[in-house]
């Protein structure tokens, strides 16, 4: 299974809504949208440490936690 997952940072809480249009003018080509922020970073690598990319794992890990085809 495979999803997209998409962070940025708000100084305000969003509806669904209004995130719903973001990434919509987003995917328009409006990438002024969303500006950096280092948290977001802070969570990339965060969300990676704790779960790596498939493609780094050797294949005892694969084996070992479940996570082959």
């Amino acid at each position: 299974m495979t999803f997209d997952l998409y962070v940025w940072h708000e100084d305000q809480p969003v509806t669904a809504a209004e995130a719903r249009a973001k990434l919509e003018r987003w995917g328009d080509g409006a990438q002024e949208v969303f500006a950096a922020h280092p948290a977001v970073g802070r969570f990339y690598d965060a969300l990676l440490h704790r779960f790596p990319p498939l493609e780094s794992l050797g294949d005892d890990d694969v084996d070992r936690l479940g996570c082959g085809a």
